[in-house]
């Protein structure tokens, strides 16, 4: 095995160990939109809108794309593991270089790095109750886990470019804005003045953007 293969099994161990272990759960994540709270009488933010949906929009909307992504993330570890699919993945060649390895390896270990941290960070926040997180890397963005987490994708990417990669990234940054976009409406709706001042002061990602 080489180095970078190593380095890259790592990585998706602290992946695996963060969801396991240190798991932060997520009002829009698939599992409770299909299972969570029905909406409040009055409540009319994404979340709640989203949990109403019949189960069949729900798997049409949220399952199946998540369902996706889950595989666009396993591509590199069966490329570790069955080097001959490698020609079947449609690798990019140009990007098959010393430099871009090196590039994409750096992007690896900072975007799970980032997202690790603020996972523990956000874990240690709701632990104590003490509402929002807004110190540490959450001074710096309202979603650092996901910060890190299209960091590493797009690490992934260059360690192992191949089109499939690259054209599942678009997807994948769809799929989560909109979990993104359902948590903070429903955040807004909780938490009123406060998580507003937050948004104002912070940027939904890192820089303010048409994503904001």
């Amino acid at each position: 095995m080489e180095i970078h293969e190593l380095l890259v099994l790592l990585a998706y161990a602290s992946l695996f160990l963060e969801l396991v272990v240190f798991p932060v759960p997520s009002e829009a994540s698939t599992y409770q939109l299909f299972v969570g709270e029905a909406p409040r009488s009055g409540e009319e933010d994404r979340l709640s809108r989203a949990r109403e949906r019949p189960k069949l929009g729900k798997l049409l909307r949220y399952f199946f794309p998540t369902a996706t992504v889950v595989l666009l993330f396993l591509i590199p570890l069966v490329r570790i593991g069955f080097p001959a699919i490698r020609d079947w993945l449609l690798p990019v060649r140009p990007l098959e270089t010393r430099s871009v390895l090196v590039l994409g390896l750096l992007a690896v270990v900072l975007g799970r790095a980032i997202s690790f941290s603020a996972a523990l960070q956000l874990r240690r926040v709701r632990r104590r109750g003490s509402g929002l997180a807004v110190g540490g890397l959450f001074a710096y963005s309202r979603n650092p886990v996901l910060v890190g987490m299209y960091t590493f994708y797009l690490g992934i990417s260059l360690v192992y470019p191949c089109w499939v990669l690259f054209l599942g990234f678009l997807p994948y940054v769809w799929n989560m804005h909109r979990r993104v976009l359902m948590e903070e409406s429903h955040l807004g709706h909780r938490l009123g003045s406060d998580y507003s001042a937050y948004r104002r002061a912070v940027p939904r990602y890192l820089l303010r953007s048409p994503l904001r």
